[in-house]
């Protein structure tokens, strides 16, 4: 019994996984594979929450919630996530446990965790470094033109707009700035945790964050409040961008 149920699992798996002869999980993100997802997905959401230790050297600890409205019926659900095998450490499917999957540059949720209407999947995972650009003391993301998926599973395609719900947990005395206004921020055992607020639609290429040792200039011009996040020493040059 429990090889006939594996058996019908990798069939769902395999049927799922191409459309019109291509394989849909090759390396990359296919043309194919972009017109699926823009048909069986909409109403996209990510809840993205880093861990970033002060080491460059050590992993980023990662947690995420994606929710999407699905319209597949027998179709798999193929992630971008390009990162070598037990990146993903756990996986739900709308509170079901899912043993993961990769498949080249994907994770892929079998269709048999899938039903049409709204889809939540939770994973932790380890972050790739790639367009983090990670240094000893700041970090800033780099996902121009489709490298978000080096980073963290997602759909990394243009057309598939999310709202982005950032949250990252930083060494105490760095600061951050996101896509979005910070919404809440504390301090506990050395470390500062800042939720940022949703943002509007955005492309997974726009989405951004950086975190560091930074100093923080405030100001106004033109009647709107900014802030400058930097590391500059040359204090002339500073004041002449405020």
């Amino acid at each position: 019994m429990r090889a006939q149920i594996l058996l019908a699992g990798w069939l769902t798996l395999g049927v799922a996984a191409q459309a019109g002869g291509v394989a849909l999980t090759d390396p990359g993100v296919s043309r194919d594979l972009a017109r699926e997802r823009s048909r069986l997905i909409s109403d996209l959401s990510y809840l993205v929450e880093l861990a970033v230790p002060g080491a460059a050297d050590e992993p980023i600890q990662g947690r995420e919630r994606i929710e999407c409205q699905w319209r597949g019926q027998h179709e798999a659900m193929i992630l971008d996530f390009h990162a070598s095998p037990g990146s993903v450490l756990a996986l739900r499917v709308n509170g079901r446990e899912v043993a993961p999957t990769m498949v080249n540059d994907h994770l892929v949720i079998p269709a048999e965790f899938l039903s049409p209407g709204r889809v939540e999947v939770e994973l932790a995972f380890v972050a790739g470094d790639g367009p983090l650009n990670r240094n000893p003391e700041f970090l800033y993301s780099l996902f121009v033109p489709d490298r978000a998926r080096f980073a963290f599973p997602c759909f990394d395609q243009p057309d598939l707009r999310a709202r982005f719900q950032l949250t990252l947990e930083i060494p105490a005395g760095w600061e951050a700035v996101a896509n979005a206004p910070e919404q809440d921020r504390s301090v506990t055992g050395g470390r500062t945790r800042i939720a940022f607020e949703e943002t509007v639609p955005l492309p997974t290429y726009l989405f951004a964050f950086a975190a560091g040792k930074f100093s923080v200039e405030s100001g106004s011009y033109d009647g709107r409040s900014m802030r400058i996040f930097h590391r500059e020493t040359d204090a002339g040059k500073m004041s002449r961008n405020r």
